[in-house]
């Protein structure tokens, strides 16, 4: 997600992806109180990127290479505005799944991927967890052949299938953007993220 916020202000050609990956990584292990070694990231990063660390380089080249990793992390949060609080729809899959009944745990894990697969979209800047959560489940049940009708909501929650609307923790949602998550969702797993209709020439 800190990647994806970044790029909303900042251009690819300015922070080359390869380039400022080790440098969001090396932040977000922090934030997620993971912390990791610098020099570690910067090794695993040997693939896919020019801040490599490799065989045989010497200590100044590498005291560079860490320097424009405490360079861009710094960028990175100014951009950012320090804003660092981040909810993620992992937790809103887990308390809509307890407000449902006859969910098969099977479904829940389909949720729980297609949450992993989103950040591969821009959805997480554009909708709220809470919407991405919903969205994850109904595509999941969907895949599952199951319809939100079968899963028997419990007390005030209604089932999202065939409705305007549904609340997760209180907060309605708007049933047409989880329409679109799922829509996004189809669209990158058919290999068709960017449809033709989509893009302007």
């Amino acid at each position: 997600m800190i990647i994806h916020r970044f790029y909303v202000r900042h251009s690819f050609k300015r922070f080359p992806v390869a380039e400022l990956v080790p440098a969001a990584v090396f932040l977000a292990a922090k934030v997620e109180e993971h912390p990791r070694k610098l020099r570690e990231l910067l090794e695993k990063s040997q693939e896919t990127g020019p801040l490599a660390i490799k065989e045989g380089i010497s200590e100044t080249d590498g005291r560079v290479q860490r320097e424009r990793v405490f360079t861009l992390e710094r960028i990175i949060l100014q951009t950012l505005c320090f804003d660092l609080a981040i909810t993620h729809p992992y937790r809103f899959v887990f308390r809509l799944v307890k407000q449902l009944s006859s969910v098969p745990d099977e479904l829940v894990q389909s949720a729980w991927i297609v949450v992993n697969d989103s950040f591969r979209t821009s959805l997480c800047i554009r909708f709220e967890a809470e919407t991405i959560a919903v969205g994850a489940i109904h595509l999941a049940a969907e895949r599952s052949q199951l319809h939100w009708d079968a899963l028997q909501s419990k007390g005030d929650v209604d089932p999202l299938f065939g409705q305007t609307k549904t609340a997760v923790d209180g907060k309605v949602l708007s049933y047409p953007f989880v329409v679109e998550v799922v829509a996004v969702m189809k669209r990158l797993y058919s290999g068709n993220l960017f449809p033709k209709e989509a893009v302007k020439h």
